[in-house]
């Protein structure tokens, strides 16, 4: 090497390029330097230009090329921060997002199936009362019709003994009076045919 040239710049230019990203307010976005110090910073730069990276921020670039860690603000607060290493310069670009707006998009489709789980165990809850219901209902109108023909069958069998019976009893009647004709001088005998 026969020459070296050093740029020596403000962070200012980075700090406008930052502000142009229109990023939400709750996010940071920071560049670092290749030796691992913050170059630029979207917020509180003043407190932190120049700082060396938390032991999460530097394991990740140690794996080089991009990712995601979870990561502190400075300030303590839990972040999910992306991040991309420059092959060639070897800085970086750090996006920090709070973890609570991280994992809403989570928890919202946790609640989301949660919910339709439960409306799901409350359908098929009603639907097992209708169906149990509805089995009560056959079963009722099975006993009825089965207690129906039983009565029919009852009824039947009764007509058919009384036909029987008042055969039989026509018989005995149509005789008795037959009897009755014949001993007509015979008070003892009238006496029991009449009971007959």
């Amino acid at each position: 090497v026969v020459y070296v040239m050093t740029v020596v710049t403000r962070p200012l230019a980075l700090r406008r390029l930052i502000s142009n990203l229109r990023t939400p307010p709750s996010w940071i976005v920071s560049v670092i330097t290749a030796q691992g110090h913050v170059a630029a910073r979207s917020r509180d730069e003043d407190r932190v230009l120049g700082r060396t990276l938390s032991a999460e921020a530097a394991a990740a670039r140690a794996a080089g090329g991009g990712g995601t860690y979870r990561g502190r603000t400075f300030d303590g607060n839990e972040t999910e921060t992306a991040y991309w290493v420059s092959p060639t310069t070897h800085w970086s670009v750090h996006v920090a997002v709070p973890r609570s707006i991280y994992e809403a998009p989570v928890w919202q489709m946790a609640l989301t199936l949660l919910a339709g789980f439960a409306v799901c165990l409350l359908l098929a809850l009603a639907l097992v009362v209708l169906w149990l219901r509805d089995s009560e209902a056959r079963r009722g109108h099975a006993a009825a019709v089965e207690q129906a023909t039983r009565i029919d069958a009852l009824g039947r069998l009764t007509g058919g003994v009384a036909h029987d019976f008042n055969n039989l009893l026509t018989v005995i009647q149509g005789n008795a009076e037959i009897l009755g004709r014949r001993v007509k001088d015979m008070p003892q005998a009238e006496r029991s045919l009449l009971a007959i």
